[in-house]
């Protein structure tokens, strides 16, 4: 049959027709695979018990959604041998069939509160067979175009293929931002979250009916009609490439399943971050049956004081100035009580006769005293704003009148170390970006090991919001020094170590792998150590501020123990091209450096 060419490209209507077909087959695929994602937090709440947590119920979702990415390897195994076997359309439509019925399925099926434990099972069923149908895909797209595209295009057809599918994010994404544009957060915890699905599975269909115009690949024709076809493909490849078969499957856990499962967990855990609840008040850090502790409630419960303001103003205002300012005082919100001079004394009352004692506690240095209870706590949002409106006023009544006191001092506290925590951190991750940069001649290896390390402090100070718990304020410069300084160390030592077995001419993968086995003990060790010790001081301690330090820095070892080990070989592998392009001498041996230098 004679071929209708298009001008424009060179190619024919019915490659492009296959080229078009294939990749918007793939988007609708991979679009049902990511939407989960968006909609985790809702059917965390739907899917599991609501007993156990918003902590334990989001982690349970997300190994939910990483159970997809376990099932890819076996998917690309079992899609490969059907593939060889029957034909790659036929491959071509069950792959997302398997995606369309979970996807559709997920819109109707019932909760937890109808089905019980039934309801996280079947979520986990989902997962796997949309995980198996993704392992399916992408291969046998890729040979599908591969097979089909002419020659001179076939690099281009598969590179095509290969952006197209990833469009499937996006569209998941864009879809996601619609929802939460049109309904409301009842809405969508009550129904509408079942409407990307409703939507995921409306797109499968409209694959499945466009791929039946797909035409089967002249490869497989040809060995089908010469019969050359495999009795049992898959029995062959175990046979003949068993070693490969682990590597590889081995290889997609881990960039997969970690790389990108990590990549998504990081989104949540950077916002519960900057959402989790800080105290200022060194009192609630201290144990509550301690002498001053018991006194200072008891006077917040009878006589509502838990604050003191401590107000100056200058002796120049008369008895009626002072007197309209503590009256304005006492109508500030949380104001018990307010005390000063004039307002016992009232006007025309001679000083002169109280004690020189009394005198020079009340009016000394030119200025007057004013006391002013208040029944909020310091450092909470109500006193901050109290602090706020005291000032307003006295600054109206007197230029130069001063507020003081711990609630005005712990709001000076506040904002102080609000800016200085920031500086702190911002510093110290550029001066270990300029030490990593140097020490390695990279550009590269630095951000690299840098985003390692602010990933496991991000997932370290994000999990407190997912437990409710609060964290003292100088949590964050406490964990974003001691974490960063442990985590730097793990990874300069596993990443000098992967640079040394690049420059021996080991391959990427080799290379990854030498460095997690020479290096895993060492930093096992520490790790552990360091939790040990930390963990020990938590459990012993009566003070809140350091049991909250403690356990935050003994979680924070395990994390960046577990980062360090689990991500930063994977990532050095995935990223050495990049590396190499970055980093000075990087494929050159120090012994080899070091005899060039002795020759010069």
């Amino acid at each position: 049959m004679e071929k209708q060419q298009c001008s424009a490209s060179g190619l024919s209507r019915g490659e492009l027709k296959t080229l078009g077909l294939s990749s918007l087959g793939g988007i609708l695929e991979f679009y049902d695979f990511i939407i989960v994602f968006f909609f985790a937090k809702i059917i965390s709440q739907h899917f599991f018990p609501a007993g156990i947590g918003e902590f334990w119920a989001m982690l349970n979702t997300y190994g939910t959604f990483a159970a997809g990415y376990l099932a890819r390897p076996l998917g690309g195994v079992v899609m490969a041998h059907f593939g060889d076997k029957f034909g790659r359309k036929n491959m071509f439509m069950l792959s997302i069939a398997l995606m369309v019925i979970p996807t559709f399925s997920l819109a109707v099926i019932p909760t937890y509160e109808t089905i019980g434990y039934a309801a996280p099972l079947f979520l986990i069923l989902v997962r796997i067979c949309q995980g198996i149908a993704i392992g399916g895909e992408l291969p046998g797209a890729w040979v599908f175009i591969h097979e089909h595209a002419p020659a001179g295009h076939k690099n281009a057809f598969v590179g095509f293929l290969t952006g197209c599918v990833t469009g499937g994010i996006l569209l998941g994404s864009f879809v996601a931002l619609l929802m939460n544009f049109i309904y409301t957060p009842a809405e969508l915890s009550d129904w509408a979250w079942r409407v990307p699905f409703v939507i995921g599975g409306v797109f499968g269909l409209i694959s499945i009916y466009l791929r039946r115009f797909l035409q089967e690949t002249p490869v497989f024709k040809k060995m089908r009609e010469s019969k050359a076809l495999a009795k049992f493909p898959l029995e062959e490849v175990v046979k003949t490439s068993r070693f490969g078969i682990w590597i590889s499957m081995f290889i997609t856990w881990v960039l997969t399943g970690c790389i990108v499962v990590f990549i998504l967990l990081m989104i949540p855990f950077g916002l519960a971050q900057s959402k989790t609840d800080i105290y200022y008040n060194i009192f609630a850090a201290l144990p509550q049956d301690m002498p001053g502790i018991v006194g200072t409630n008891k006077l917040g419960e009878d006589f509502g004081m838990m604050t003191n303001h401590f107000i100056l103003v200058r002796e120049e205002l008369t008895a009626s100035q002072m007197s309209a300012l503590c009256d304005e005082i006492k109508e500030v919100d949380g104001i018990t009580q307010v005390v000063s001079l004039d307002s016992i004394t009232g006007p025309g009352f001679e000083t002169e006769l109280l004690p020189d004692e009394l005198m020079n506690i009340v009016q000394n240095g030119g200025y007057k005293l004013i006391l002013a209870n208040g029944r909020y706590k310091s450092g909470s949002d109500a006193l901050n704003a109290q602090v706020d409106e005291l000032v307003r006023l006295v600054k109206e009544a007197d230029p130069e009148g001063l507020v003081t006191g711990e609630g005005a001092m712990m709001k000076d506290l506040v904002e102080i170390a609000d800016e200085d925590f920031k500086n702190v951190n911002i510093w110290s991750i550029a001066a270990v970006l300029v030490i990593i940069a140097l020490s390695f001649r990279s550009l590269s290896v630095p951000i690299l090991l840098v985003a390692s390390i602010e990933a496991a402090i991000a997932i370290n100070m994000g999990i407190p919001y997912f437990t409710g718990t609060q964290l003292p304020f100088i949590a964050s410069i406490v964990i974003g020094t001691i974490q960063l300084g442990a985590t730097v160390d793990y990874s300069i030592l596993m990443t000098t170590r992967y640079h040394e077995e690049r420059a021996f001419g080991r391959t990427p993968k080799e290379a990854a792998q030498q460095s997690l086995e020479h290096c895993s003990q060492s930093i096992l060790t520490s790790g552990l150590t360091f939790f040990a010790a930390t963990v020990g001081v938590a459990a012993i301690s009566k003070m809140e501020l350091l049991k909250s330090i403690c356990l935050l820095i003994s979680r924070g070892a395990l994390i960046s123990m577990v980062v360090i080990l689990v991500m930063l070989p994977a990532a050095l592998m995935l990223c050495d091209w990049i590396i190499r392009h970055t980093t000075l001498k990087w494929m050159v041996p120090e012994s080899a450096n070091a005899k060039k230098s002795e020759k010069e």
